[in-house]
């Protein structure tokens, strides 16, 4: 662990309380094929800023990833990049971040056992040969401000590890749901081509035993929510390693800490794996990372985040370009963005973990972006789930989101009386103005329950209002 990520964000990018970690670093250390020390190891930063509520919030997102290796050039060298998000009042468009990072000459010292003590980075790029390409970073606030080309240097330092940092690193591939609201606007005329649209769908992460992992949230357009000129339907959002060629763009130090940027083909030209309605991308820049309750708990302190076991959850966020249909059918080039969606994944419950007599009561919390009038934000709220597996029947209560309280039942097995592993459908809103959920989980296990957890999706509507997210809770 070292020392944080605060260089490499300009100034005025965040807005209030931030909460960042270390930059934290994992090495799968032994030797290489050819007898040496393979002491390459990648690293990640992230950052998360939530202040306010409703029309007074501001909210970032940002992280940092980078590889610490040895090119053959004799130089041991530090190789990544940055991504963040910003909206820096509810009525604020998004703001992106984008920055590559390089070591500066001779920037990386190693101690006996090949492990970085020091690191000074700045904007510019290096590739695998440890070749260095001057560039800058590049930001713009989303409020209408010009975009700005930007320089930076820092140094980090290694510091006590924290304890337990590394310990728990298991190799598997966990699933659930991701969401968010979107927003596409013409390149052309600079005008919105609508307004926001909640997107939900699956996400899956696959944590190898590398350093490296990778992740696809595959997301589709709300049923409800028509799709106008935007013209957006579904994607596949491809995050961080995705096989040979792919580069890594991500970092796993732990079963809490992991990052990951968009991924792509370290070919000329580049190629972008991510897609929009099935088609190849012009442009994509993206991040998520997973959270823990200690940030959150900040920013709502009267929520009860999940104390999960093995199920994960945190934001992403997305901004693509491609060719869209503007309101004549003629192509027009366009720009889908997403400022901190949610996802949550665990361990999925297999049908035969499903008990067909008794109960079981769920806590946790409901997590998502929510838009109404002109003002888009987050809010959360805490989230109940009282199961009756033998009337297949999931009574749900949900309380104090965004100034409501939700309630009511829902079946599982909603389509298949064969899969009782998830639940889905409608609740209304008990209290604060109408709105109704659509609302899908799944059933998650730890190590106690081979239901022990569950994680799911939904989606909110109301006049003037709409807001897609998460939920994670566990058995009582």
């Amino acid at each position: 662990s070292g020392a944080g990520q605060g260089d490499i964000l300009p100034v005025g990018f965040v807005a209030g309380q931030y909460r960042e970690t270390d930059i934290l670093g994992y090495g799968v250390g032994g030797l290489n094929p050819d007898g040496t020390a393979n002491y390459s190891s990648r690293v990640m930063a992230a950052g998360i800023a939530i202040n306010g509520q409703g029309s007074g919030q501001s909210s970032t997102l940002f992280g940092m990833w980078g590889t610490i290796f040895d090119p053959g050039s004799g130089e041991v060298v530090f190789s990544g990049g940055a991504r963040g998000t910003t909206r820096l009042g509810a009525t604020s468009n998004m703001g992106r971040l984008s920055a590559s990072i390089a070591s500066t000459v001779n920037g990386v010292t190693l101690d006996a056992d090949f492990t970085p003590v020091s690191a000074t980075v700045n904007q510019n790029d290096i590739d695998s040969a440890g070749v260095r390409t001057a560039q800058t970073g590049f930001y713009y606030l989303g409020n209408n401000t010009p975009s700005v080309n930007y320089t930076f240097s820092g140094t980090a330092v290694r510091t006590t590890t924290q304890t337990g940092l590394g310990d728990v690193r298991p190799t598997t591939e966990i699933k659930g749901s991701a969401a968010g609201l979107m927003r596409t606007d013409s390149l052309t005329t600079g005008q919105y081509n609508g307004p926001s649209f909640p997107v939900w769908g699956g996400a899956y992460i696959n944590l190898t035993d590398s350093s490296r992992f990778g992740a696809n949230f595959f997301t589709v357009r709300a049923q409800g929510s028509a799709s106008g000129a935007d013209n957006f339907n579904y994607a596949n959002f491809l995050f961080g390693y995705q096989g040979a060629g792919t580069g890594s763009r991500s970092a796993y130090v732990d079963y809490d800490y992991f990052l990951a940027a968009e991924a792509g083909y370290n070919t000329s030209p580049f190629t972008r794996l991510s897609t929009v309605n099935g088609g190849s991308l012009s442009n994509h820049h993206a991040l998520m990372v997973n959270t823990t309750t200690a940030p959150m708990n900040d920013f709502f302190p009267g929520v009860s985040f999940c104390n999960c076991e093995w199920t994960r959850w945190g934001f992403w966020s997305s901004e693509s370009r491609r060719t869209g249909v503007n309101s004549s059918g003629a192509p027009d080039p366009v720009r889908d963005r997403l400022h901190m969606g949610t996802w949550v994944a665990g361990v999925y419950s297999l049908a035969s973990d499903i008990p067909v007599v008794g109960q079981a009561s769920y806590a946790g919390h409901i997590i998502g972006s929510f838009k109404t009038g002109s003002a888009e934000y987050i809010a959360a709220g805490n989230f109940q789930n009282t199961v009756n597996f033998g009337a297949n029947t999931s009574a749900i209560a949900i309380s104090n989101l965004d100034g409501r309280n939700y309630a009511g039942t829902v079946p599982l097995a909603p389509f298949n009386s064969n899969d009782r592993t998830w639940f889905a459908g409608t609740i209304p809103a008990t209290t604060g103005a109408a709105a109704n959920m659509q609302i899908t989980g799944d059933f998650y296990k730890n190590s106690t329950s081979p239901i022990g957890e569950m994680g799911g999706a939904f989606t909110t509507t109301g006049t003037g209002y709409v807001g897609a997210g998460t939920f994670a809770a566990r058995k009582q």
